[in-house]
């Protein structure tokens, strides 16, 4: 049944059933199944109580109005009652189609109503057999049929041929049936309800013996609507003994809509005598030429062909102009799916409409014109030609009615054979092809150009005809082309690649598409002009008509929201599957830095967890254009095998599967492999057949959306700029890969390599980079409103920092309230930062205030203030405990990933905590236009740091970035012309990897690690400007301005790790003093003095923060474990734990001594 068909009196529709029967309803969807069988069943007995009939059997009424102007009167009964009729009706029509066949065609005979109209059309083109009297056709209309014809007729015949059902036919119609139409009630006592499920059944059998007792040589019945051709006089005969019978059952002839129709070519006298005879029965009938005779809707003869072309080029006119005033994306969606060659596919299967080409080359410009109207593309001769083709051949699927009436006719002639050959045996030549179909092949032949038909096995098939029509279309145009458009034409006949057309525009599950991202996915597909030429805005190389070049510039910002959606629609999948995941998994990368994009957290296949990293290869990318052209899907497979290399160390204990997708939107052959896999276990949960198809829509949606993104960023427009603003903040340092607010420096040793290729417009890398998750995503700008606090009780020189009872005031410790360890470290780390701890307890953070745009409105930098004022409170308790609670909830709205109770990063929440604290307190309250231009190459390495950093701070300006934010140089150097490039970028802390070596390591090896150079070679090579090609590279690092406040990760969670435990090699630091200066770009003397150490024990998936912090009076050290507090002895600080390391920049204030790293 139709999910959307009507709710009877109960209100209950189709859809309602297969909701509450989905298997999310679990046991009780299972009860209610039964119970619904057993009521069905019931019915089908015919066993329902007299009590309970006329509310199950009675029926709303509603009237729907004829073309004539009468009325039709429609019955809509209850669900209940429909389910056991459509049961009933589909089991005996099986039994009595055959019986009812070669007379009536309108119950169990697929394909009945064509046959109808090829049988009376070979007729009327067959030779006469009687040269005494021309042959007549009459058509034959009964008066209210299906309402007249007697009940106990009907259950006479329904008992006599098909008793099993008979009791639910007695049930229904042995009393009158009530019919409410608003207030009022009408009882049925004669006829079928029109909506009964039973109903055309019920007729047939009624008439059949009628219809069987005539004797023309062409008769044929489409249940109530008969057509008989013979000799006027068996006609006449037939007409009069046929009304007779009719009576009998309740019925009568309308003779004001029968006609009758001169077949063979006689003397004006004998045509007068023979429509004279036909009306000494039906005395109004109405005499029409034979051209203009049409059955079922379908014109007979080639004269009616072009006015039935013209009527079908009225309708699709009317629905194309209605179609221009929605929305782009659901216009394009109908007028593909409904309003073109779909609305006609009855007439171009039962009429040779391939006869009047110029008719039908104006329904096909409708169409085009409406389509160029809606997609807002300039679609000329060239690009119809691929816009007709079906989905699979890489087309629009708009379908031209002139490319179909071949296919359909041929296949519809086709199927209809056997039915000929049972209605008239003598109507068919010899070799059992009526001419009709021999004339069509030959004409298809002529038109494709190919001898080549379909197997005999599938000569019925339209698809079969069809698929040959547009295969020769689409190879001409591939044969032709040149490899960029060979590319595209290849790429697009690939599978899945127009999921996004199939795909039902609902806004509400984010299927639905804006204006321009229908235009430009309209214009990729089929070549055409989506922008005129032009610079890009941010890389500045030339933009040519197609756009192609936004899909693969290196700065592209469509990357970011395509691929967080690519990974959204993984992770949503897997949840629909009952298998949840994590973006971005904490301490889970494969030795770069660089993590995954999800993990599974239970177990996908063979006892692994399942990892993903995702993807998007340009198929229109220099590098990879060759292959694309040669062989689709090239760019995706080879992305694939990249990935697989890249994760290779995780493998062993992951299942790891590459999402590798092309901008085309060709699946790479493991993704396509994933997302059916991913798409069958939806199915096992949900029962839906389609979740494997809907899956792939959103994938395809995501890739649409985001080549509109990158290909309208390419140009300086309004709109771009305001996608630009709505960004979020991006990663300062260029590393991509790991979003994590605020930025870092790099997260390794690729994630530096990542900076220095994406800094450099004069080294562009030729693999999209990977693109934050919509979880990872930075927090959102704020501003701080300006509040006052209180005072530090001891100024900077002065006092000891200590209560009344000589102990040290901030010795607070802070309540864990349900896995926030992570929390309490972090904020116990930075209560002991001086400088901060000063900022935030003497007001200076006053004059910095400013009214934040969005997010927390400044609450967040209020709430962490409150909460370190009230750590260096004096009090009388012993030992003071504060919730952290208010601060967590502030967080929570910056990054929703820290909600609830699960385990965190404390990195990960230090960089979100710093961010919104930063913005805050923003010195920028008005963000000036960004400077896109490049430094001038020119410059001396100093000038150009110096002009860097001024423009990071026309941005970012805070006492957070004073105190937290640094610079590195990245120096990247040809080895093949020894051109060397050189970019600066601010940090916020350095993510430094341990040597993978157990025993003891020095911070020093660490460092060596991070800054050593690097040679990149193979798919690595970067551009090279002055070689103006791929080159081998080598890259280094160097600290150009080191913070005052120095944060160092040390990456202890590595994927080269057997088990899945972390680095737990202790890294020996000083405590009293780091000597950075071999690492500075310039020689600079630099020396840190360690204050703080955020410790984990445990493992990957659980473990436990604590902190060792040096109180900032008193110089003692002191471990911070939540709610204990306890003084420490300095020589364990240093152990394999620690995780974070906060240094202070030594000087006239700062203690100093011996060093070692």
């Amino acid at each position: 049944m139709p999910p959307g068909s009507s709710a009877g009196l109960d209100g209950i529709r189709p859809l309602h059933l297969r909701q509450l029967l989905s298997r999310e309803t679990a046991e009780s969807g299972r009860r209610l199944l039964s119970s619904l069988t057993a009521l069905t069943n019931l019915v089908l007995r015919g066993l329902v109580p007299e009590c309970g009939r006329d509310a199950l059997f009675g029926a709303s009424l509603c009237a729907l109005r004829k073309k004539d102007g009468g009325l039709r009167p429609i019955a809509v009964g209850s669900v209940f009652r429909r389910l056991p009729g459509r049961i009933a009706a589909r089991h005996i029509a099986d039994i009595i189609g055959p019986e009812l066949r070669p007379t009536q065609l309108g119950v169990g005979t697929p394909l009945g109503c064509e046959a109808a109209v090829h049988a009376v059309r070979e007729f009327i083109n067959s030779d006469s057999t009687s040269s005494d009297t021309p042959r007549v056709m009459v058509k034959i209309d009964v008066r209210n049929a299906f309402n007249t014809i007697r009940r106990d007729v009907i259950l006479a015949r329904i008992h006599e041929r098909c008793p099993e059902v008979y009791p639910l036919a007695y049930q229904v119609y042995h009393l009158p049936t009530p019919l409410h139409i608003g207030d009022q009630t009408v009882l049925s006592a004669t006829g079928v309800q029109q909506g009964d499920p039973l109903g055309p059944a019920a007729f047939a059998l009624g008439v059949d013996a009628c219809a069987r007792a005539i004797r023309s040589p062409l008769n044929v019945w489409y249940l109530d609507d008969a057509t008989i051709a013979g000799p006027a006089d068996v006609v006449q005969s037939d007409l009069h003994s046929l009304a007779k019978a009719l009576t009998e059952l309740g019925l009568q002839l309308n003779p004001a809509k029968c006609e009758v129709a001169i077949i063979d070519a006689a003397p004006q006298l004998a045509q007068n005598a023979a429509v004279d005879s036909i009306r000494s029965v039906l005395p109004e009938i109405t005499e029409i030429p034979l051209h203009s005779v049409t059955l079922l809707g379908a014109p007979l003869q080639d004269a009616s062909l072009t006015a039935a072309a013209n009527g079908a080029a009225e309708l699709i006119g009317r629905l194309c102009t209605r179609l221009t005033h929605l929305d782009r994306h659901t216009g394009l969606f109908f007028l593909v799916h409904y309003a073109s060659a779909p609305r006609l596919q009855y007439l171009l299967r039962s009429a040779p409409l391939y006869k009047v080409v110029p008719a039908l080359k104006l329904v096909d410009e409708l169409v085009r014109e409406t389509l160029v109207d809606i997609t807002n593309v300039n679609i000329n001769d060239q690009l119809w030609e691929q816009a007709k083709l079906p989905f699979r051949l890489g087309g629009l699927g708009v379908r031209s009615v002139e490319d179909l009436a071949l296919p359909c006719y041929i296949s519809s002639l086709h199927a209809a054979l056997p039915l000929l050959r049972s209605i008239s045996p003598g109507l068919l030549p010899a070799s059992g092809v009526p001419p009709t179909l021999q004339t069509a092949i030959h004409r298809f032949s002529e038109v494709t150009g190919t001898e080549q038909l379909p197997p005999a096995s599938a000569v019925s098939s339209q698809r079969a005809w069809d698929t040959l029509s547009a295969t020769a279309i689409r190879d001409k145009m591939v044969n032709s082309a040149n490899q960029l458009h060979r590319a595209r034409l290849v790429a697009a006949s690939q599978p899945h690649t127009a999921a996004w057309l199939q795909a039902v525009p609902v806004p509400s599950l984010g299927l639905h598409l804006d204006e321009e991202s229908v235009r430009v996915a309209v214009a990729l597909r089929l070549g055409a002009t989506v922008c005129e030429q032009h610079r890009c805005r941010l890389c500045g190389r030339q933009v040519d008509q197609l756009g192609h070049h936004g899909l693969s510039c290196v700065k592209s910002a469509g990357r970011l929201p395509r691929h967080a959606q690519l990974n959204d629609v993984v992770r949503r999948g897997l949840a629909s599957a009952g298998i949840p995941s994590i973006l971005e998994p904490v301490g889970l990368d494969r030795g770069d830095g660089k993590r995954p994009d999800g993990l599974t957290l239970f177990p996908y296949s063979g006892g692994m967890c399942l990892t993903w990293d995702a993807t998007c290869a340009d198929t229109f990318a220099d590098t990879v254009l060759i292959q694309t052209a040669l062989e689709p899907g090239a760019a995706a497979r080879a992305a694939e095998d990249r990935k697989r290399r890249h994760y290779s160390e995780i493998s062993s204990r992951f299942k790891f599967v590459p999402i590798a997708v092309e901008t085309s939107g060709v699946l790479g052959p493991a993704t396509s492999k994933f997302i059916r896999e991913l798409g069958q276990l939806i199915t096992t949960r949900t029962g839906e057949r389609r979740e494997t198809e809907w899956l792939l829509q959103r994938l395809s949606i995501a890739v649409v959306r985001g080549n509109a993104a990158a290909v309208l960023a390419t140009a300086a427009t309004d709109r771009a700029r305001a996608d630009r603003r709505q960004q979020p903040p991006p990663d300062v340092t260029g590393v991509r890969t790991r979003p994590s607010p605020p930025p870092s420096a790099t997260t390794g040793r690729a994630s530096a390599k990542q900076t220095a290729r994406q800094a450099s417009p004069e080294f562009l890398a030729d693999e999209p980079l990977a693109l934050p998750s919509e979880e990872a995503s930075a927090p959102p700008n704020t501003r701080l409103s300006h509040h006052s606090l209180p005072g530090n009780p001891s100024e900077d020189g002065g006092g000891t920092g200590s209560e009344s009872d000589g102990r040290p005031l901030g010795l607070t410790g802070l309540r864990n309230t349900g896995n926030t360890c992570f929390l309490n470290t972090v904020v116990q780390c930075l209560s002991n930062t001086r400088a901060l701890h000063d900022y935030i307890l003497r007001d200076g953070r006053s004059s910095d205030a400013s009214m934040p745009a969005a997010a927390t409105k400044g609450s967040l930098m209020n709430t962490f203030s409150a909460l370190i004022r009230d750590m260096w409170t004096s009090s009388d308790e012993t030992e003071r405990v504060l919730t952290t609670a208010p601060l967590k909830s502030m967080i929570q709205r910056l990054a929703p990933r820290f909600m609830g109770s699960q385990q965190q990063d404390a990195q990960e929440f230090l960089r979100y905590l710093l961010q919104g604290l930063h913005e805050d307190v923003n010195r920028v309250t008005s963000r000036p236009k960004p400077i896109t231009t490049d430094i001038d190459d020119s410059l001396s390495a100093s000038q150009k740091s110096m002009e860097a950093w001024k423009r990071f701070l026309r941005l970012e300006n805070s006492k957070f970035v004073d105190l937290f934010v640094g610079q590195l140089k990245a120096t990247l150097r040809c080895t093949v012309c020894g051109h060397a490039s050189v970019t600066f970028d601010p940090f916020w802390d350095l993510s430094l990897p341990i040597p993978s070596r157990s025993g003891q390591v020095r911070l020093k090896a660490c460092f060596d690690l991070f800054t050593k150079e690097e040679v990149l070679d193979g798919d690595e090579k970067p551009t090279c400007s002055k070689c103006q090609k791929r080159q081998k590279c080598t890259r280094s690092l160097s600290i150009q301005k080191f913070p005052r406040i120095l944060v160092v990760h040390l990456k202890r969670f590595s994927p080269q790790e057997r088990f899945r435990g972390k680095l737990n090699t202790t890294v020996d630091f000083s405590v009293n003093g780091l000597d950075l200066s071999p690492y500075s770009a310039g020689q600079t003397p630099c020396r840190y003095s360690l204050y703080g150490v955020a410790n984990h024990s445990g493992t990957l998936l659980s473990g436990h923060y604590t902190a060792h912090c040096r109180h900032p009076y008193t110089a003692e050290w002191y471990e911070y474990n939540d709610s204990r507090v306890h003084v420490m002895d300095q020589r364990n600080v240093n152990s394999g734990k620690a995780y974070v390391l906060f240094f202070e920049l030594t000087g006239s204030k700062h203690r100093s001594g011996s060093t070692h790293v």
